[in-house]
């Protein structure tokens, strides 16, 4: 199982998504430091952003119903992203890409088949987006901003939105000073404050899409300029399989501990080995079927000879 696309915390009914394994917010930051290389966001008192973030109106009023259901006083709302061009989102996908493993550029055609032989990068982005053209494309060519970029372009220009941060349709929140626990509180408050809005807990960031649809919760959206086309939203991940060490207490087995951690480490490492053992078992018992009836015909051929 790629550990970047393991849903570790999705309750039934719930829409949000933990997406990456550990959490790589920092922790332990003094309140000066959380509000450092930001300001305040006008409209919506109590929330900050990052310098130069895009703060749109479909953003702001979905910032300024926030604070009031917001369930952690002490650490503060700030924005990290908002509102993307092509080349600020073709950098932020280019950051996680290679964070995730990367891989060579090449021809990775979206088969789901064949995704676990690919790179662990291109296993995210397949994992991530919708948009599989999209990303095919993207992973033949270089990979710089300016390449990937000029692609997401091409589709804007088309009216296609690769990530919804293109179509103004999401925020990044900072998780500084949260806990995993915090971040799913958080997760939980906003979608059940604001049905239609969904979370994704990123390693180091809330993704919180479907600002232009929600509805409800006192969450009244100023519309702006964009046209309501079809959003590319990142596609719906896999629960994880049933725990693969769940019949090893009825077994015994000297090296039970070192195998059982092992498959924790890895669980698909069982499904890969079996890929390679079942054909190899197969062709040894083969072989040896062959070779059996060949002895017995040489047995035979020499009793027979006068």
């Amino acid at each position: 199982m790629n550990p970047y696309l393991a849903i570790l915390a999705q309750p039934r009914g719930s829409r949000y998504k933990v997406i990456a394994k550990t959490s790589q917010c920092p922790m332990g930051m003094s309140e000066a430091q959380l509000k450092s290389g930001t300001v305040e966001v006008p409209g919506a008192p109590g929330v900050r952003a990052k310098s130069g973030a895009n703060i749109s109106p479909t953003v702001a009023a979905f910032l300024a119903k926030l604070p009031a259901v917001w369930p952690l006083p002490r650490v503060p709302i700030v924005v990290s992203r908002a509102k993307a061009t092509a080349r600020s989102q073709a950098q932020a996908m280019l950051g996680n890409f290679k964070d995730c493993g990367g891989g060579q550029p090449g021809d990775y055609p979206y088969d789901p088949s064949r995704l676990s032989t690919y790179p662990r990068g291109v296993q995210y982005l397949y994992g991530l987006y919708g948009n599989k053209e999209a990303i095919s494309r993207l992973l033949r060519v270089p990979q710089d901003a300016e390449s990937w970029g000029s692609i997401l372009q091409s589709y804007l220009n088309r009216g296609v939105y690769v990530s919804p941060h293109l179509r103004d349709d999401a925020v990044d929140l900072r998780c500084w000073n949260m806990t995993r626990q915090d971040q799913v509180l958080v997760a939980e408050t906003i979608e059940r404050s604001f049905p239609g809005a969904r979370v994704l807990i990123e390693k180091d960031h809330l993704h919180v899409d479907g600002l232009s649809k929600v509805s409800g919760g006192g969450a009244v959206f100023v519309p702006d300029a964009i046209p309501e086309l079809p959003v590319e939203t990142p596609a719906v991940l896999a629960e994880p399989a049933a725990d693969a060490l769940a019949w090893w207490p009825r077994f015994w087995h000297p090296k039970r501990d070192a195998i059982a951690k092992v498959i924790k480490a890895d669980p698909e490492i069982v499904s890969d080995t079996l890929k390679w053992a079942v054909p190899s078992a197969a062709a040894v018992i083969i072989l040896g079927v062959g070779l059996s009836r060949l002895g017995r015909r040489g047995s035979f051929a020499r009793s027979e000879t006068p």
